[in-house]
């Protein structure tokens, strides 16, 4: 409708009103408008409307009106050149009978609703899909004259459908059914264990699934035309272009536009012909269709045939294949999305999408998925499950737009149980048909992101890398639609109104709202209640669940949890979350805590704004969920809820909740750990060596024999276990890891909770699980195909498990021995291989000297293997990696900075990276958001002690001052009283992950950075001088933890004034570094006494000195220099160099993102009867009592 012209409103408005008997000043989403309008058009009186909202300067008239009449809400009704009222004013006077007088001489013959321009119809629908088909019906049982429009362009390969749009023939419909194929089968691998039995083998017939699939398609297009006819909205199969706001072009029978592509008018590929379903539609219908009463009545016609009836349903195809125009005052689009093609060598040509596969006429063979779209990943799963050979190949995320950890959770369950084969970070490039046939065979060449090329033969691929706006070609353009120019969809405020005031749009076409099929039909009803009825509901595209029916579902509602975090920021989110394993899932044993669902909260109420789920029938469990996020459930809600028993969604969502999480205390140690050897960055000689004892010592032993023994050692953070655990997963072998219980957490974790006795003591605890993991057998655990096709069966996979005791108990670094007697139980009782990991340490009681010394080692029958520290080239690519998969910027000097701090400890580096990380966001948002950590990580929690300590955090008191008249102890103490410490000094010492003495260590390394005077600097050096005098003495072990608690309360008390926080990453012991380099130069030293003959002379401490500082001294013999000399380069090695490390680097392995080290070439794996020799020239005590 053109804009009211005049030289001002008020001028305008009496021209209109002077000019026409009646008129009404309205709005068409006004339902007091549209009652009043009614009303009238009730009385068979004529009107002239003016609808506000569809010109330009409608809202200058409404203020005008208001001026005039002091009504300044619509509708105006003027009568005779009168101000009426609106429509509360107009109906009374309708019921008072005082309106009929006035409308006298105003009746016409028939009722009519008078306006500037009439048209053909009130509502024209451009596209027949789900959003469209319930728009037009809707509107026509609202009583109103609807068009819909629905053409399909055919795909490259010719395959073309009926009506209802992209979900019901080659989308959700047949997607969800050959999904449920899919669970078919894994319902049948499942049958036996519940005791059914099968007399023949099982085989998936494609053609039949097809067949069957596109026979109950074909029924839904039949009732999308009988609902149309019954609901007398008239069918148009044709192609319309917007000439302008209110007229549509009809391009009759179906024909594409010259030039044009299935998708796009400018492109000069060449359609093939047309081809035919397997099945168009049932026999009955085919019947129907085909039978002359049906053909007259406007049945759907071949391209360039056809009549044009007077039916309800019209056939605009005429024999001329003529252009037609009809004209509309409202104009709806909803023509949906269509998959993008590679725009590479061969794509169009050669390849298939989703539009071609659900009626594809041969089984598709080996089949490469283009793309990380849950299309792709949706269409990956069921053909993997029909026994296809399936790879997907990845740009870069998965289901780019959905949460990025259920992501990744499901492309782990999609690669490591169903067997998928995942490329990524890899593009195709070129698509070539080397051979002819049903299937084909196509060459595949494709570049990884570092620049290695992929080629391979594949019989079908599927591009599934998004979908792309069909608004093209439709003359938008014509008429001034704006459109998003990145994705080509259109803009629209939120009642789907479009830049023009006339044109709306809904669906998969609107930009910036969800692309689901419910959404569109929603929309689309609301839409014409607004436009129509008296509704004023707006569609909610928020709070919408949806469902990825991939091997295991994922379904989720409300916010991703990045989204959540960047609108509500992370010290107003909170995330409980839970694994789970399905009750139908433990009788055939397919894995366990595979399960994982989500809640995502925020504010003080804990208000629930995401819930995510991942497991089998999501579609159903979300749906159920998705009616709390309408009611503003929360947290408290999900608690208080009485699940039904036993379901998914109660473990899910009801039960399980028990732990907070953040993501910013998600180790990224964790998140970037390797699952496959691929990943790591471990020598290859030394996983083999792993791999080789793993497998010459997998058995538990026979009768009379006894347990293999492996000792790992090296420096933290150099992928010991990592290795061990990736080789595990890898041969399907259970690994049982030992886990120090304490107050809160048993030593089987949750997930296997046992109830020890809390007043036994960790020693027994640990002695009594080798004993009980070596009486009983372990659940059996269910592997990825290709692994269980090489595993045994039976009783047999129960003895594939490994031991593994990485975390001792604390009292026994104090008191070895009682391990000593402990290992060699086992040795005597213990049926499995045991893996004993030990870090390098010079502090004697975490060294290997003393928990497994090489008398015991030579005992039991240790095998030793040794590993590296990380290299600091591999360090700095590793941390690149890891910050720019985290969305973290660094600079070169922070990195420097970190990997000069942390001395080759990949793991520490990675920690360092994330705290710099959190300390930086937190101080953005100007506060630090306390939580809980689920992962244990030595590292992780020794930062966080030594942050509590030389932090000093006092709790605020700003209603006292402390008088400055006292002496400096005095008000030291004064500030003690009445600013009580943040952190208690017994929890902290309490919760230490590492003997006392090496915590002290640690705080003397890193304390005086924080401290920003020089008194309290030494009154800090005081306490620490006094709990190291305490730890000399030779009562210390009477003492236990006495000097470590006075040293947390010396720093504690001593710091008043900490410095402000900002990141300064904490170093490693110093002196630690210092000791072990002193300790490998005096053993070379002894080393080369003995050699000479001099081991017995009296001055070797002070040479052993001199050769420490770098110097000779001339009290050395002749005969004693000559020897030392012929040692000088061991003696004096330097640092690790660049240069060092040159060959660690030739083995590293590119595009791996790993927490692991490379190993040099020569490293061996060392029995421990080859460590005999040293025992001689080893300084360090050993104290077998």
């Amino acid at each position: 409708m053109p804009p009211i012209t005049a030289t001002d409103p008020l001028t305008a408005i009496k021209n209109i009103v002077d000019n026409n008997s009646l008129v009404i000043f309205s709005k068409t989403t006004c339902g007091f408008c549209k009652q009043a309008k009614a009303l009238f058009t009730s009385l068979n009186v004529p009107y002239h409307v003016e609808e506000l909202d569809k010109i330009s300067n409608g809202n200058v008239i409404q203020e005008a009106l208001a001026s005039e009449t002091g009504h300044r809400t619509v509708p105006s009704v003027w009568l005779n050149g009168k101000f009426i009222g609106g429509s509360a004013e107009v109906h009374q006077l309708n019921e008072e009978g005082n309106l009929e007088p006035l409308l006298q001489g105003l009746r016409s013959s028939a009722p009519s609703e008078m306006s500037s321009r009439t048209y053909d119809f009130d509502l024209i629908v451009i596209g027949g899909g789900s959003g469209g088909l319930a728009a037009s019906k809707e509107a026509a049982l609202l009583g109103k004259k609807v068009a819909l429009l629905d053409f399909v362009q055919p795909t490259p390969l010719g395959t073309s459908w009926g009506l209802g749009g992209t979900c019901v023939n080659v989308g959700c419909i047949p997607k969800k059914l050959m999904h449920q194929a899919a669970l078919l089968k894994e319902g049948m691998h499942d049958a036996p264990s519940f005791g059914w039995k099968f007399s023949a083998g099982v085989e998936m017939n494609w053609g039949e699934l097809v067949e069957n699939v596109q026979n109950h398609i074909a029924s839904l297009n039949w009732g999308y035309r009988v609902a149309l006819r019954e609901k007398k909205v008239q069918y148009i199969n044709a192609h319309g272009t917007l000439i302008d706001a209110n007229t549509v072009k009809l391009r009759l029978g179906g024909r594409r536009p010259a030039g044009s592509t299935p998708h796009e008018q400018n492109s000069e590929v060449v359609i093939a012909p047309k081809r035919r379903r397997l099945c168009a539609c049932p026999p009955l219908i085919r019947h129907l269709i085909r039978s002359p009463a049906w053909s007259r009545g406007g049945g759907r016609e071949e391209a360039g045939r056809g009549t044009t009836t007077t039916g309800d349903t019209l056939t605009t195809v005429d024999k001329k294949n003529r252009e037609k125009v009809i004209t509309g005052e409202t104009i709806l689009l909803a023509t949906g999305l269509r998959p993008r093609y590679l725009d590479i060598p061969g794509d169009r040509e050669l390849c298939i999408t989703s539009d071609d596969l659900f009626s594809l006429s041969y089984p598709p063979g080996k089949t490469l998925c283009v793309g990380a779209s849950y299309v792709s990943l949706e269409c990956a799963g069921f053909l993997k499950a029909f026994g296809f050979d399936v790879t997907v190949m990845v740009r870069s995320i998965l289901l780019r737009g959905f949460d990025q950890q259920m992501a990744n959770l499901v492309g782990d369950y999609m690669e490591k149980q169903a067997g998928i084969r995942f490329l990524k970070e890899c593009i195709p490039v070129k698509i070539e048909k080397v051979a002819e046939g049903t299937p084909p065979t196509l060459k595949v060449t494709a570049k990884f992101s570092d620049g290695r090329e992929f080629v391979e033969t594949f019989n079908t691929v599927v591009v599934a890398i998004g979908r792309d706006a069909c608004t093209k070609n439709i003359g938008l353009e014509n008429v001034g639609v704006k459109l998003n120019p990145k994705n080509g969809k259109v803009i629209c405020d939120d009642t789907e109104r479009s830049s023009v005031p006339n044109i709306y749009a809904i669906g998969d076409i609107l930009d910036g709202k969800l692309e689901l099929t419910p959404v569109a039909i929603h929309a689309g009803r609301a839409l014409a209640r607004r436009l129509y009825g008296f509704s004023s509901v707006k569609t909610d595209y928020v709070n919408v669940p949806t469902t990825v029916f991939t091997p295991l579902e994922y379904g989720c509602v409300g916010y991703a949890e990045e989204d959540a975090l960047e609108k509500f920021g992370a010290d107003n989110v909170e995330v409980y979350h839970s694994y789970f394993t399905p009750l139908e899932w433990s009788v055939p044993k397919r894995g366990d805590n595979l399960c994982y669902a989500k809640l995502i909260v925020t504010g003080p109420e804990e208000k629930v704004i995401g819930f995510h789920y991942l497991g089998p029938n999501a579609g159903e469990v979300t749906q159920g969920f998705g009616i709390a996020f309408k009611l503003n459930a929360k947290k408290a809600d999900f608690d208080n809820l009485i699940g039904i028993h036993p379901t998914q969604a109660e473990a899910a969502a009801l039960k399980s909740f028990a732990k907070p999480g953040h993501p910013t205390e998600a180790l990224w140690t964790n998140i970037w750990e390797p699952m496959s050897r691929d990943e790591l960055c471990v020598h290859t000689k030394k996983i083999e060596q792993v791999e080789f004892w793993i497998e010459q010592h997998l058995r538990p032993k026979e009768e009379g024999g006894h347990p293999a023994f492996l000792l790992l050692t090296g420096p933290s953070g150099s992928a010991k276990t990592t290795t061990l655990r990736v080789l595990c997963r890898e041969k399907g072998i259970s690994l049982i890891e030992w886990d120090n219980p304490n107050s809160s957490d048993q030593a089987f974790g949750d997930s296997d909770r046992f109830d020890w006795n809390e007043s036994q003591s960790q020693s027994f605890q640990l002695q009594d699980f080798l004993l009980r993991v070596s009486r009983f057998n372990p659940l059996a655990v269910t592997f990825s195909d290709a692994v269980e096709s090489s595993l045994p069966r039976s009783n047999e996979i129960i003895n594939r498990s490994i031991i593994l005791l990485e975390e001792f108990p604390n009292s026994l670094y104090r008191n070895p021995k009682e391990l000593h007697d402990i290992l060699r139980l086992y040795k005597r009782r213990g049926r499995h291989p045991l893996v004993c990991i030990v870090s390098d340490s010079v502090i004697h009681s975490l060294s290997i000297s003393s928990l497994i010394p090489l008398q015991l080692q030579a005992q039991l029958g240790f095998t030793v293997i040794t590993f590296k520290a990380v290299a600091p080239t591999i360090l700095r690519k590793t941390l690149r990696r890891i910050a720019q998969g985290q969305r973290v910027s660094i600079t070169d000097d922070q990195l420097e900075e970190i990997v000069a701090s942390t001395g080759g400890d990949l793991r520490a580096s990675v920690n360092a990276l994330q705290f710099r990380h959190a300390t930086e966001s937190r101080s953005q948002n100007g506060k630090k958001k306390d939580g809980a950590v689920e992962v244990k990580d030595q590292s992780l929690f020794i930062f966080r002690a030594l942050g509590k300590v030389v932090y000093a955090k006092r709790l605020p008191n700003k209603d006292v001052a402390v008088d400055q008249s006292l002496p400096v102890h005095m008000k030291r103490n004064g500030l003690a009283r009445e600013f009580p410490l943040k952190e208690k000094p017994e929890e902290i010492l309490e919760k230490l992950p590492i003997t006392g003495d090496l915590f002290q260590l640690y705080v003397q390394e890193n304390y005086p950075q924080f401290v920003s005077c020089a008194e309290d600097l030494a009154v800090g050096a005081d306490y620490l001088s006094t709990a190291d005098a305490l730890r000399m003495d030779r009562h210390y072990k009477e003492l236990g933890d006495l000097p470590t608690d006075l040293a947390i309360r010396g720093i504690l008390f001593a710091n008043r004034e900490p410095v402000a926080n900002g990141f300064k990453p904490f170093r490693k012991v110093g002196w630690l570094e210092t000791q072990r380099q002193m300790n490998q130069r005096t053993k070379a030293l002894r080393s080369a006494l003995v050699s000479a003959g001099l081991y017995s002379w009296n001055g070797w401490e002070e040479v052993g000195i001199a050769v420490h500082c770098g110097n000779f001294i001339s009290a050395i013999p002749q005969q004693l220099l000559i020897q030392l000399t012929k040692f000088k380069e061991s003696l004096f090695r330097p640092a690790l160099t660049e240069t060092d490390t040159a060959e660690d680097e030739t083995n590293e392995v590119d595009g791996a993102v790993t927490l692991c080290s490379p190993m040099e070439e020569g490293d061996d794996v060392e029995p421990s009867q080859s460590n005999s020799t040293e025992e001689d020239v080893v300084i360090e005590e050993y104290d077998d009592e």
